[in-house]
């Protein structure tokens, strides 16, 4: 598996994908937003919280992990990649969205085994 793959599992893992969840309900194991750039990924609609919908898991998945490589690659305007993982956090699940962006951050690192100074383009290499 790749780093950005790992990565994408260990969101879904902290998010709390299980039966009940909104993750799970929208089938969105990264609780991307809904907006033109998630329709474009296979979103189908807003859920009333604003999170995407999508047809299936695999359809949310594939979103999350081109979600990710887009963000690594610099091709996502709030991202850049030689931001930390840190600093992808901070701006992925911000505290405004009553998130806790270092827990969110150090609980994701402690599993891969890398450090909360991984810059995202990093996880590009295998």
């Amino acid at each position: 598996m790749n780093k950005i793959t790992e990565f994408a599992w260990n969101i879904t893992a902290f998010e709390g994908f299980e039966n009940g969840t909104a993750s799970v309900t929208n089938r969105n194991p990264g609780n991307l937003r809904f907006n033109a750039y998630t329709e474009s990924l296979g979103a189908t609609v807003a859920s009333p919280a604003g999170f995407a919908r999508f047809p299936n898991f695999q359809t949310g998945f594939q979103a999350l992990v081109q979600f990710l490589t887009d963000a690594a690659n610099g091709k996502n305007s709030s991202y850049k990649p030689e931001m930390t993982i840190t600093e992808f956090f901070a701006v992925f699940a911000p505290s405004s969205d009553d998130n806790n962006p270092n827990s969110y951050a150090a609980t994701v690192c402690t599993r891969m085994g890398i450090p909360l100074t991984t810059t995202l383009s990093s996880l590009l290499s295998d």
